[in-house]
């Protein structure tokens, strides 16, 4: 996605050299072009290219606040069991979202609040429902809404405009209180689009979001897998340069292991 700015009003030298400075890092797909106008040129950068590294950046600055967030998921997931019952079809909604948040947003797995006040100690400000958080430092406002089983599609996008807006208004609450970058979410009953996104820079955040969780989890399969090879093809070496233990059946044991590591962790 290719986004471009034409700047004509005067700036300094120091943000100029600096943009020129992103072209050549090649951190980012970005170009600077003069034009004809005295004094203008033409700065272009894709957009998810500079959104991914991004992501990178904010992941290696937040990898320390990971094992937090890993507890306050568990905290907040078994006292979500034995929240207050104002509205049940409401309740199975983000019972549904918590119990299947990686597969509905990947990325953001770790709940971060729920039925949360916007204004600490003041109900009539209003409550947002969920909040997950992504390891990159990144929140997901996630509001639900219960739509009318057979109800006309025009009742259908009404419910679904109404969300929206909600879900807008707390996306702005939430990035004030907790003082991070947020995204709105939108989930409902609706099962041709049960999940929404309150604007397309929201969707291009989760899925940068995603696809940094996605390849994390690979690379990180993959190194275990090496050192586990690495190790197991130490020990093997000893054992059959220093012991008299059975070649073939200790090779058939290493290969039967690693076959099962390898399925266990979606190679195959």
């Amino acid at each position: 996605t290719l986004q471009e700015e034409k700047i004509t009003e005067p700036i300094s030298d120091k943000v100029f050299f600096r943009a020129v400075e992103v072209v050549k890092s090649k951190l980012t797909t970005a170009t600077l072009k003069e034009t004809d106008e005295q004094g203008a040129f033409v700065f272009d950068w894709d957009h998810d290219d500079l959104l991914s590294h991004i992501v990178k950046m904010s992941g290696r600055l937040h990898r320390n606040m990971n094992n937090e967030n890993f507890r306050r998921n568990d905290r907040l997931t078994k006292a979500f069991q034995y929240a207050p019952l104002f509205n049940q079809n409401e309740y199975n909604l983000k019972s549904e979202f918590i119990n299947n948040v990686k597969t509905l947003l990947p990325g953001f797995e770790n709940l971060f609040a729920f039925d949360w006040l916007t204004v600490d100690g003041q109900q009539q400000h209003g409550q947002g429902h969920l909040i997950f958080i992504s390891n990159v430092g990144v929140l997901a406002v996630v509001e639900v809404k219960y739509i009318v089983p057979n109800a006309t599609r025009d009742v259908r996008e009404q419910s679904q405009m109404q969300v929206r807006e909600r879900t807008k208004r707390i996306k702005i609450e939430a990035a004030k209180k907790f003082k991070m970058v947020t995204i709105g979410v939108t989930f409902t009953n609706d099962g041709e689009y049960p999940i929404r996104f309150v604007n397309s820079i929201d969707r291009n955040i989760a899925f940068a979001v995603a696809n940094y969780t996605k390849n994390r989890a690979f690379w990180s399969r993959v190194i275990k897998i090496i050192i586990l090879t690495l190790t197991v093809g130490g020990v093997s070496v000893y054992l059959i340069m220093y012991t008299e233990i059975n070649v073939v059946g200790l090779l058939g044991l290493i290969v039967w292991g690693l076959a099962l590591l390898f399925i266990s962790n979606g190679i195959y």
